[in-house]
């Protein structure tokens, strides 16, 4: 005999970027925010030849996402999140820096990805 009361717990981890990129794509958001403590998404991030990514079309950070350009527990969600926004709302995100949102809302800082 089984209690249909009984609470079951299970441990789990909620990816905040891709239920934020869910969220904003199923209101269809004009543009999807996703902050960060960094000024946006970098090739070569821990190296002295970082680049700042500044505007880049999906297809071609797909592809740097795809080669491993991008950390797991680091940007690599973000990034991510971003390529599934933009190809599931054909709208704009942008990763940024969370003391910069004003001007990350208004696609003047961070990093922008498009269509």
């Amino acid at each position: 005999m089984t209690n249909e009361n009984k609470i079951n717990f299970t441990e789990a981890v909620i990816d905040k970027d891709f239920v934020s990129e869910i969220l904003a794509s199923s209101i269809v958001a004009s543009v999807f925010v996703n902050l960060t403590d960094v000024t946006g998404a970098y090739v070569n991030f821990k190296n002295k030849d970082k680049k700042l990514l500044r505007k880049i079309k999906v297809g071609k950070l797909r592809e740097l996402l795809k080669d491993g350009n991008f950390e797991e527990g680091s940007m690599y969600p973000k990034i991510r999140a971003a390529v599934r926004f933009v190809e599931n709302t054909g709208n704009k995100t942008v990763i940024a820096s969370i003391k910069k949102t004003k001007n990350a809302v208004n696609l003047k800082t961070g990093t922008i990805v498009y269509k």
